[in-house]
């Protein structure tokens, strides 16, 4: 969805178990999708920058290896206006505020993991 000014946005939610293995048909099924945000638990990413996980027409926000397991991420559409809110939860946690129009938007996806 390219036109912000309805006030429409598409959001999903997905347990990737794992990006980088699973990375291609993930990056394949959202540009065929065309939702503008995913929120992803369980991407398994380190510390280390990589543009392997990078996907055209996309910004992507991640909180890797807090506690070691887990992990979150947020794709979001390049044409959406957002910022990154960092929050400690003591839990694996990616958060977001997205700006359309007037309007504020607080998009947060979780991972929690049992000790």
């Amino acid at each position: 969805m390219s036109d912000t000014s309805n006030s429409k946005i598409t959001c999903a939610q997905l347990n990737v178990q794992s990006l980088l293995p699973n990375f291609s048909e993930f990056r394949d099924d959202l540009k065929r999708c065309d939702i503008d945000v995913v929120g992803l638990t369980e991407t398994l990413l380190n510390r280390d920058p990589s543009d392997s996980v990078l996907i055209e027409g996309y910004n992507f926000i991640r909180n890797d290896q807090v506690t070691g397991r887990g992990e979150t991420g947020i794709y979001i559409k390049n044409n959406l206006k957002f910022q990154s809110i960092k929050i400690d939860l003591k839990l694996e946690n990616t958060t977001i505020m997205i700006n359309i129009g007037n309007e504020k938007i607080f998009l947060r996806y979780l991972e929690t993991t049992k000790n």
